[in-house]
């Protein structure tokens, strides 16, 4: 016949995998939007670089791709690093 004990630890147990499942699930989910931000980010650095090889005027990229001035003056800057 199980004991109290026994039924405290089962459900210690119990409780100890689901929050590990949990924790996995959420950190997938924040991996996956992570990998997502920089996908876009690194598009959006590949579009400016091509905007400006080609002369577009900044303000004009500035519309298109609808960054504030600060945005791409750190892409430009990151640019310039790599």
């Amino acid at each position: 016949m199980p004991t109290i004990d026994f039924g405290f630890e089962r459900a210690e147990r119990q409780g100890l995998e689901r929050a590990e499942r949990q924790g996995r699930e959420q950190g997938i989910e924040q991996g996956r939007e992570q990998g997502i931000e920089q996908g876009i980010e690194k598009n959006r650095c590949e579009a400016v670089t091509r905007m400006l090889t080609r002369g577009m005027p900044e303000d004009q990229i500035l519309d298109v791709l609808q960054l504030t001035a600060e945005q791409l003056d750190k892409i430009k800057r990151d640019l310039k690093q790599s």
